[in-house]
């Protein structure tokens, strides 16, 4: 009995999140617009993520001929996509609530 080595290149998807190609200069309005798109841009990825979780467990759930590994995976990924985005919200609050707590 020989056991095979795995391979897990190739068998899950890249991250999507894309940064801005270009870097705006600080005080422009494309920088905020910027910010704005990116922000909106990753709360859709996460929709989008939670949304092709729900729809695979969805069609296993119906007997639809579904691959378990392959549901599991996108479980995975759309809760580690979440997580993300929550640790990212986390910081932003607080970085706002640092500003709010400076001094002029």
């Amino acid at each position: 009995m020989t056991i095979d080595q795995i391979s897990i290149r190739g068998a899950l998807p890249s991250p999507s999140l894309k940064l801005a190609s270009s870097t705006p200069t600080v005080g422009t309005e494309n920088a905020g617009q910027s910010f704005s798109n990116m922000l909106n841009n990753a709360l859709q990825q996460i929709q989008g993520s939670q949304a092709d979780a729900d729809q695979a467990v969805q069609s296993l759930a119906t007997g639809a001929p579904a691959d378990l590994h392959d549901v599991m995976l996108r479980l995975e990924q759309a809760s580690m996509t979440f997580q993300l985005g929550l640790q990212v919200r986390n910081k932003l609050v607080d970085a706002y609530q640092e500003v709010m707590r400076m001094q002029v």
